[in-house]
């Protein structure tokens, strides 16, 4: 909403300038995303979708949507003289962990980016192999619609969020490779962070809560979920046992993981969800304004929007935090997000490799210093 088309202008060969609408202080920050590509002038997407034409380090030798393999060669005409180090990536989407994991340890390849939590003991003590840790990465949620029954009531909102022990999800789920979350984008050690801690666990106000909204004999619906990213499923699951104690019946219906987000996210009022970390400004922005693009909460209000546009474009660093702070805690105690916990993203790279710099970002990926003897 701030930038301007006509306010971007390419300088010379390796400097394109900004001028915003309003002040907007951390714009470095919030360009660095999957959807701020550099690309030539009048690039269409269709043609992108399949043949990418960018500026980096590698460029696309083969490609097929959908298909497990595609391989990258380097860009002669990169930019860095001398990068990238590796001449050519193969890179393999693998859906099993235990293939991975099997992949890896035989040599068959020098990098998994995201070790699932299940089999990082298997690879703990391998002597070819290093496992790497980014801080506060991806987010898993539990997301409802504010405007369908009965997640309409606020009160049947702050019970659905009061029956979560975080701690003993991410103990559980993630084995402990992650951290407690407090209902909004922003990990608890931010200083953008409302709270310097998770909300703890309150069964007993839970019951009342939902007593007072109507519901004193208990509350019954479906949850939708998939193994969208490694441990969805799992969290649904943990989230359903915890919230039987208040009286919650939770019947969780697990999708097939490869349809999920066309067919089910965003289609039905109660979904488990997940995000890539991002910068305040973004992440309570990217599905929590009214004219966000992915809006799984139906979450609409004037009032927080104005407030987050405040906070993106006030210059001050403390007030800028601050206005973050107001922001979040709004979210977090009014909006139809559940964020338990955010995941530590645990990576294995072969002995011998070197130069890969794991991100909180997932979708970060910078293979430029990358190589194996």
């Amino acid at each position: 909403e701030f930038l301007d088309p006509d306010g971007i202008k390419a300088v010379d060969a390796t400097t394109v300038t900004f001028t915003t609408k309003k002040p907007v202080v951390e714009l470095p920050v919030l360009i660095t995303n999957k959807f701020t590509n550099i690309v030539p002038d009048g690039a269409k997407q269709d043609e992108l979708r399949l043949k990418g034409d960018g500026t980096g380090p590698f460029m696309q030798e083969e490609f097929t949507p959908n298909a497990p393999v595609r391989i990258l060669r380097k860009n002669p005409n990169y930019w860095d003289a001398g990068k990238p180090m590796a001449d050519c990536l193969r890179i393999t989407v693998a859906q099993e962990a235990v293939a991975a994991v099997a992949a890896i340890k035989a040599g068959q390849v020098d990098l998994m980016l995201n070790v699932d939590p299940s089999v990082i003991g298997s690879l703990k003590d391998d002597p070819n192999v290093e496992l790497l840790q980014t801080g506060a990465s991806n987010s898993m949620t539990v997301s409802m619609w504010v405007d369908t029954k009965p997640f309409d009531d606020p009160r049947v909102r702050e019970a659905l969020k009061l029956v979560v022990d975080r701690q003993a999800m991410v103990d559980t789920v993630l084995l402990g490779f992650g951290q407690p979350g407090a209902d909004n984008p922003v990990p608890v050690g931010s200083p953008a962070s409302f709270t310097k801690e998770a909300p703890k666990q309150d069964i007993e106000k839970a019951k009342a809560l939902l007593a007072e909204a109507g519901y004193k004999d208990g509350l019954k619906f479906d949850l939708y979920t998939a193994e969208g990213v490694p441990g969805m499923v799992r969290m649904a699951q943990v989230y359903a046992e915890m919230a039987k104690a208040a009286g919650i019946e939770i019947n969780v219906i697990v999708t097939p993981a490869e349809s999920y987000w066309d067919d089910v996210w965003l289609k039905k009022p109660i979904v488990t969800s997940a995000w890539s970390m991002r910068p305040p400004g973004e992440g309570l922005a990217v599905a929590y304004t009214q004219s966000a693009k992915w809006k799984e909460t139906r979450w609409e209000r004037p009032d927080y929007d104005a407030l987050l546009l405040k906070a993106n474009t006030t210059v001050d660093p403390a007030e800028r935090l601050k206005l973050f702070q107001q922001t979040g805690e709004l979210l977090a105690k009014e909006g139809g997000l559940i964020l338990p916990m955010f995941v530590h993203q645990v990576l294995a790279v072969r002995k011998g490799c070197e130069g890969y710099e794991p991100r909180a970002q997932n979708f970060n990926l910078n293979f430029e210093n990358f190589s194996c003897k």
